[in-house]
């Protein structure tokens, strides 16, 4: 044998050795008198599976800390299998793995220390296990359980792209693995992705194949290590810390990982500095990969990355600011990345120090540096650039007229950053009104003047009586949007909220400036409350939006807040309802919003009766662009400002006059308010069409209608059927669905009325969804529908939708034969017809009816010459007709039933004789031809058919080929139908078997006597369960055991062929017991007799012999 593997292990008189028989060694080492010797302990013999790999755990660089101290573990692997033994203190098995693969590779093993975090959140270094084979890579973890026990477990596998000729571990999180190809892949194990790639197929590697082959021995080994050892590399590959050794056949050559400053360097040094940076940043996060030289506290790490990440980026800098030679995007795309790594790594006064400095000194750098803030800018990441930063920024967005992009930056610092002298004067002469309001707001706290000035323009454009632009109406909206949040107390144009301590002062210093009487300088022309006219008019509504939500605010909930309230509200009407300068839209938005402060809880507004009734008037004019179908969303709004203001407190006793309300409620198509007056005067007819009429709300009509069957306190039963009478047409209209089930299920008898009031139509569908609610909710209470229902509705099917009379005449029964014959026959329906004639028992005239059909239909489909939709038809309707021929059969003769088939298969046969030189025709009447036939098989005789077939004059010519095609269809359906026959008898005969030998079973069962009162000893005898005497006494005296289990003396059962104990009534077969005894007797004897045979004869079930073919002998 020749020794394949050699490994030393933590003992250094211990060593590990395989040979080329698969067996392992254990040589444990000494030295005696001066004498070194060796012994030899077999751990596993090759006999039970060559070990072609083999690897101990060594944990001696740990210092003795780990569990597994104790343990002495190896990992071997044979052709089939992974197996990890335990050799001291005593060999045991602690894992097993199966690895089926290809012949030709061979199975590698690897150990590592890793550190692993646990489910708890903690921390244990483990040893990891991994192997593979071809392209399966597999990991275990081993530790050692509460039991000092030592335990596998398996944290991942993994499916290569490549197969595996080597494996082994570089460090706690990277593996080498080389393949077939003689490539190094580098892999990081915990994201299982590929770091990189190398090629040393250059090195010309040596592999040990010939030692697996034993050609040194003869080759005496088997057949299976031969083929896996062809590229055998387990002592010419290996690895020495984070080194991999590759054996070539003329060098040794040394494989290394860079560490983490050689990677970010070679990268740099390739021209590709942002992907050195990337790298670098990988690093600072803990985001890359095969990480090697980087150790210490976490803290020291970070600051040991971001230093070189910072000479990657001064380097870079430097080169592109120096060579003078940069284009404009390679000094944004520079600055771009400084800008991103300072603030990431929050080195913003390198930033602003050294990398501004070098921006300065050229105008395309410093136009790039400054574009290159803006993002962190609006990213709040850099909140206060220098000033003089700040100055150039404003500076060049003014140059380049990048205004709105400036007006965000300047909203998004801090205005001690800002040199507030030139960023006002930019903002007033390009309009940048949210950085007005953000440096007056938040650099001087002051939340009037910005509005007061911003609303003096806005009051200018509005005086001219012109549209305003763009620009103006912009202006108009954040004011807006600045009042109301000003008055919620949030902040405008940034997100957050407005000081707490200076809330209250906010809002009262706004809503004084807004209620202000005059301007801070007026005119002699000046209206009054000029600020707050100047948003009135421009948007009357979205102002009053504003106030609105404002009044929801705390602050007005006081007995001073409501008195604001009142004063506010007073000042409105001041201001619009007198003035002409404001439209009657605008006018009606005030009565509006009036209306709804007035419907609040505890409103405690004040208002004089005739501005009520002046809001009233004006809620309930009509629109011009409203209809009652299509109602605007103004009409909308004014009508649920109605239904406020009347279901208020007090609301309606503000009204002297309901009936001019009402009146004016229809006019304005208010239909909710028309509800609500008449609720309230308990009118409950009128309601109906309230619901009606209104588009939004028509179905629900049907829950108000069901409420007053139901309830017959508020109106009465005959008035409500009469409402329900009147609107049935409108109803129907609404939804037939609801209006049937309401009337089935709460007013039946008034459907014959409604046959006679309905249009056609309407009544149509009122009569299928009443029959489709009885079908689906059918009830025993449900009053059956008498037959002119019926019949009326098959008449209106007939007129109205004749596609579905024949659906409705399968599937309605309740029609009377006579009258809906004449019903159908009148609007020919000659489905329905035969349907009906096969109802009534004349199937005969109902086939013929649907032969005549089909043979029309086939006689349109020959002459349009093969049109795919009259065939298609024609294939419906022969198909109507053989279902009909199927379905009779049990109910005809075998004459009636070949007077029915013969014709139709003559006629076929006759169209397909004529048509034989059109060949689609012809093969279309081929395919009929053979349907026929295959549906009237098993239901007429086979040698009549045969007959009919030679006898038909079309085929008088003599030859075969013409019926060869039809004898053939029948000769396969008749050996279609034998199979099923046969099938059939077979699981009869199966199924007979089975319940026999069930039978058999059970009666061969024996009997287990016990007493009608319950368990007893078992050593107790048996005993009689009337008498209680025992069943052996002497002297000897028949006894019956019934199924049941109770064993009685034959006196005792009286004869009773059933148990008098289970069935007390039963004297059946009232026998002497004479005559008991004697049956007793003659059953036992029988059974000595069957004890005495020498072989019982097994029970056999003889089948009879499928059926035969008489019925077709003599026919061919």
């Amino acid at each position: 044998m020749l020794f394949l593997l050699f490994q030393f292990t933590d003992s250094s008189a211990l060593a590990l050795c395989s040979d080329s028989g698969g067996s392992v060694f254990e040589l444990a080492f000494k030295r005696v008198l001066g004498v070194r010797g060796c012994e030899a302990r077999c751990l596993f013999s090759g006999a039970r599976g060559e070990v072609v790999a083999l690897e101990p755990l060594l944990l001696a660089p740990l210092g003795g800390q780990h569990p597994l101290e104790a343990h002495s573990l190896l990992a071997m692997a044979t052709l089939s299998k992974v197996i990890v033994v335990q050799t001291r203190p005593r060999t045991k098995v602690v894992l097993t793995h199966a690895l089926p693969a290809r012949a030709d590779s061979l199975p590698l093993l690897a150990w590592q220390m890793v550190l692993i975090q646990v489910a708890d959140h903690s921390r244990v270094v483990d040893p990891v296990l991994a192997f593979g084979r071809d392209r399966a890579l597999f990991f275990y973890q081993v530790g050692v359980d509460g039991g000092g026990r030592a335990r596998a477990t398996l944290l991942h596998r993994t499916q290569l792209s490549f197969q595996m000729l080597s494996l082994h571990w570089l460090n706690a999180r990277t593996l080498a693995v080389l393949d077939t190809r003689e490539h190094v892949h580098v892999i990081d194990v915990r994201s299982q992705t590929e770091v990189e790639t190398l090629d040393v197929s250059s090195a010309r590697l040596v592999f040990a194949s010939s030692h697996f082959k034993a050609i040194a021995t003869g080759g005496n080994v088997s057949k299976a290590l031969v083929a896996a050892g062809e590229r055998a590399c387990y002592n010419t590959v290996v690895s020495l810390g984070q080194q991999l050794l590759l054996v070539g056949t003329r060098s040794v050559h040394a494989l290394h990982m860079r560490t983490w400053n050689e990677r970010i360097d070679h990268v740099a040094r390739q021209g590709r500095p942002l992907a050195a940076l990337e790298l670098g940043l990988a690093f600072y996060e803990e985001r890359a990969k095969a990480v090697v030289g980087l150790r210490g506290p976490k803290a020291h790490r970070k600051l040991l990355i971001k230093e070189k990440i910072f000479d990657v980026l001064d380097a870079f800098v430097d080169k592109m600011v120096g060579s003078g030679e940069a284009s404009v995007d390679e000094l944004r795309e520079t600055f771009a990345a400084a800008a991103n790594y300072c603030v990431l790594l929050d080195r913003r006064e390198t930033l602003f120090g050294r990398y501004w400095e070098a921006a300065s000194s050229q105008p395309e750098a410093e136009a790039a540096f400054l574009e290159a803030l803006e993002p962190h800018i609006l990213n709040e990441q850099l909140p206060a650039p220098p000033t003089a930063v700040m100055q150039r920024f404003v500076l060049h967005y003014e140059k380049v007229a990048k205004f709105q992009a400036l007006e965000a930056c300047l909203v998004h610092v801090d205005v001690s950053c800002l040199d507030i002298h030139q960023t006002m004067t930019l903002c007033w002469q390009h309009n940048l009104f949210d950085a007005i309001l953000s440096v007056h707001t938040r650099g001087m706290q002051d939340y009037v003047t910005p509005l007061v000035e911003l609303l003096t323009v806005l009051q200018s454009a509005l005086s001219t009586g012109k549209q305003l632009s763009e620009q103006q109406v912009t202006l108009g909206n954040k004011l807006l949007v600045y009042v109301s949040c000003c008055l919620a107390g949030r902040a405008y144009p940034r997100r957050g909220d407005v000081p707490q301590h200076l809330q209250p002062q906010v809002k009262h210093e706004l809503l004084k400036c807004l209620t202000a009487m005059h301007s801070r300088a007026p005119t002699d022309s000046e209206p009054p409350h000029p600020y707050l006219r100047a948003l009135l008019q421009f948007d009357t509504r979205e102002f009053l939006n504003v106030l609105a939500l404002a009044f929801e605010e705390a602050e007005f909930s006081s007995e001073l807040g409501v008195r604001q309230r009142q004063r506010i509200v007073d000042i409105l009407l001041q201001t619009v309802v007198p003035g002409e300068t404001f439209s009657a839209s605008q006018v009606g938005a005030l009565f509006t919003f009036l209306a709804r402060q007035l419907a609040r809880p505890g409103a405690a507004l004040m208002v004089e009766p005739h501005l009520f009734h002046q809001v009233v008037d004006f809620l309930t004019t009509p629109l011009d662009d409203a209809t009652p179908t299509t109602p605007t969303g103004q009409h909308e709004e004014r009508q649920q400002a109605l239904m406020e203001l009347l279901t208020a407190p007090q609301g309606l006793d503000l009204c002297s006059d309901h009936e001019q309300l009402l009146q004016k409620a229809y006019k304005a198509k208010f239909f909710r308010v028309c509800e609500l007056l008449h609720q309230r005067r308990q009118e409950y007819e009128p309601i109906v069409q309230c619901y009606l009429q209104d588009p939004f709300r028509k179905g629900q009509v049907f829950g108000f209608l069901r409420n007053l069957l139901v309830n017959p306190g508020y109106l009465e039963a005959d008035k409500t059927r009469r409402l329900l009478v009147e609107n049935a047409a409108q109803l129907v209209a609404v939804d037939s669905r609801k209006t049937a089930q309401l009337v089935n299920s709460h007013a039946p008898g008034l459907v014959p009325e409604l046959l006679d009031l309905l249009e056609p139509e309407p009544l149509l569908s009122f009569l299928q969804a009443l029959l489709h609610h009885r079908h689906s909710h059918s009830a025993a209470r449900d009053e059956p529908l008498g037959p002119e229902v019926h019949e009326t509705l098959l008449t209106l099917l007939c007129r109205l939708r004749p596609t579905e009379v024949a659906a409705h005449v399968r599937a309605d029964a309740h029609c009377r034969l006579e009258n809906a014959l004449q019903v159908v026959r009148e609007y020919g329906q000659v489905e329905a017809e035969a349907h009906l004639l096969e109802r009534a028992g004349d199937v005969g005239a109902a086939f013929a009816l649907l032969k005549t059909q089909f043979e029309t239909q086939l006689l349109k489909a020959l002459e349009d010459e093969g049109g795919e939709a009259a065939w298609s038809l024609a294939q419906a309707r022969l198909l109507l007709t053989v279902q009909l021929g199927q379905r009779s059969v049990t109910l005809l003769d075998e004459a009636a039933r070949e007077a029915l088939w013969f014709p139709l298969l003559q006629m076929l046969m006759r169209h397909r004789a004529a048509n034989a030189h059109h060949q689609h025709n012809h093969d279309a009447l081929r395919d009929m031809c053979q349907h026929v036939l295959s549906s009237m098989l098993g239901h007429v005789s086979l040698s009549a058919v045969t007959q009919l077939m030679l006898q038909e004059p079309s085929f008088g010519q003599g030859k075969f080929g013409e019926v060869r095609d039809l004898l053939l269809s029948m000769l396969r359906g008749c050996e279609h139908e034998e199979r099923v026959l046969r099938t059939t008898q077979r699981i009869l005969n199966a199924d007979l078997h089975a319940r026999l030998a069930k039978t058999l079973r059970r009666a061969r069962r024996p009997l287990a006597p016990h007493p009608a009162g319950g368990p007893v000893p078992a050593s107790a005898p048996p005993l009689c369960s009337r008498c209680d005497a025992p069943l052996l006494r002497p002297p000897a005296a028949p006894v019956v055991v019934f199924a049941c289990g109770h064993a009685l003396h034959c006196s005792c059962a009286g004869g009773c062929s059933e148990c008098p104990l289970c069935n007390p009534g039963s004297s059946l077969s009232a026998q002497s017991p004479s005559k008991v005894s004697q049956a007793v007797e003659e059953a036992s004897w029988r059974r000595q007799r069957r004890r005495a045979r020498p072989q019982e004869t097994s029970l056999e079930l003889n089948l009879a012999p499928p059926p035969g073919h008489a019925y077709l002998q003599g026919l061919f």
